[in-house]
């Protein structure tokens, strides 16, 4: 199985060298305590398949001390912003730019390319209001990372309604065991499930649904997490081609 993980890596940085961007998105629903980890670890894997990611945080806002996206837009170089200290990949506040982006009459995607031009993976993650304006009419797939319990599901199944009457997307759900709940893989497997049935119940729609760990022994590799990046690199070239078109 790893073989054949290493063998897709291999030829999506073929595509890569084709200077075709990919779109990563990760809705924040603001709970910090999973959704970020599975942030990074997704950057460590997309690193580590040769694709150092650009991660747009709509979560922070930009400032003097802290430019961002704005500050980009604003015609600041793009290498007096960069990567972080704490990072071996570039993280810009994005706050601000996301919203002057879903507010303006260029086409957001095609803007973000131009201002992005040569990044090979870029990641956004930022809550439901700033991405649908960013995505609507796209072919994004946004990740709707979701965890067992009521108040969870409710909150996940609102977000989920919001982007597929709002933006006419479908976010993939990933389902994350949540360590050290007992069953936590099954529990993960059961909220997803319950939440595809809402879906189709409700909303009249079919949604892609896989399971990851949240959490792995210090040092191992999380598979899932390497699994659910590739697949995620291999749909992520669609939303900017499409946005390109027309120019």
């Amino acid at each position: 199985m790893l073989e054949h993980i290493a063998g897709q890596g291999a030829s999506l940085r073929q595509i890569a060298a084709q200077g075709q961007p990919r779109l990563i998105t990760l809705v924040s629903q603001g709970d910090q305590a999973h959704e970020q980890p599975l942030l990074w670890q997704l950057c460590q894997a997309l690193q580590g398949y040769g694709y150092p990611p650009v991660v747009l945080d709509g979560t922070s806002m930009e400032s003097a001390t802290r430019p961002g996206l704005v500050d980009l837009m604003q015609h600041m170089p793009w290498a007096a912003i960069g990567a972080t200290d704490d990072s071996e990949w570039a993280v810009m506040p994005a706050a601000a730019g996301l919203r002057a982006l879903g507010q303006g009459s260029a086409p957001p995607l095609a803007r973000l390319g131009q201002l992005l031009n040569g990044c090979g993976v870029l990641v956004l993650y930022a809550r439901a209001e700033l991405l649908i304006p960013v995505l609507a009419g796209s072919q994004a797939q946004p990740v709707l990372a979701i965890t067992p319990g009521r108040r969870a599901m409710l909150r996940s199944y609102g977000t989920l309604k919001q982007f597929r009457m709002q933006a006419q997307l479908v976010p993939t759900l990933v389902a994350l065991a949540v360590a050290p709940l007992r069953n936590a893989e099954q529990l993960a497997r059961t909220a997803g499930r319950n939440l595809q049935k809402c879906a189709m119940t409700f909303l009249g729609c079919e949604t892609d649904m896989v399971t990851v760990q949240s959490e792995v022994e210090s040092g191992r590799r999380n598979d899932d997490v390497h699994r659910l990046a590739l697949r995620l690199l291999e749909g992520g070239a669609a939303p900017f081609a499409h946005a390109g078109k027309g120019l």
